[in-house]
């Protein structure tokens, strides 16, 4: 998926006059989550390019850890591809 698609995703799953990105721009003055999503988006590409893991900035309430494992892509290539929410 690439930084178009996750743009295109965000703008299109809003309504003409409610959801999530009308509500922050009339709070925040700009549509603060999809602009946190696209800086992550930029961030697990440089980590891509730079050959380096990435490391969620997504933390957990009670630990202030990510809340996924940091994994090469060598380790991302490894892993089969059993979706680990559905068990």
């Amino acid at each position: 998926m690439t930084r178009d698609d996750v743009d295109y995703i965000l703008e299109t799953s809003q309504t003409e006059t409610g959801g999530l990105k009308h509500n922050e721009i009339k709070e925040y003055g700009y549509y603060r989550t999809k602009a946190w999503i696209l800086n992550q988006c930029d961030h697990m590409v440089a980590a891509d390019i730079a050959a380096l893991p990435y490391a969620s900035a997504i933390t957990t309430a009670s630990s202030n850890r990510p809340c996924y494992p940091v994994r090469t892509r060598q380790a991302m290539r490894d892993t089969p591809k059993a979706d680990p929410w559905l068990g």
